[in-house]
């Protein structure tokens, strides 16, 4: 479902900072799209109103980025897990990556019970293939 958006536009609480190990890895600098497993399991003390929705920030060459990872449009009940598969094609290295959480304004709490975000490692027969599109 991951959807580019313009960052300014998305009104969206901060939940953490992606350790820079996790997308500082061998080999970005290579024109391949990174990829990124992304999911949290949330937890409100009173259930959202809205859309909630788990956002993934990052900087690169080109300036400041947000892709929509995965979205509730109805929260029932207290806790909520959102995850989705994300496809970054960066301008250069990525300086910094977080994650952050739409739909939750100032007079609402949430609670981060789980968060992961892993690189996903491509086969080396993809790489290989995607070495030669780029030459050939």
């Amino acid at each position: 479902m991951s959807r580019n958006l313009p960052p300014q536009l998305i009104q969206s609480c901060f939940l953490a900072n992606v350790p820079e190990a996790t997308y500082r890895a061998a080999g970005q600098s290579a024109k391949l799209p990174l990829e990124f497993n992304v999911a949290a399991w949330l937890g409100f003390p009173i259930p959202p109103a809205g859309a909630v929705g788990i956002v993934l920030h990052y900087t690169d060459k080109r300036g400041h980025h947000a892709m929509l990872i995965d979205e509730c449009v109805e929260v029932e009940g207290f806790s909520l897990m959102l995850s989705g598969k994300v496809s970054l094609a960066a301008a250069g290295s990525i300086e910094h990556m977080s994650i952050h959480c739409s739909g939750i304004n100032d007079k609402q709490n949430v609670r981060v019970d789980e968060l992961f975000v892993q690189r996903v490692q491509q086969s080396a027969a993809a790489l290989r293939r995607a070495r030669f599109a780029a030459t050939g």
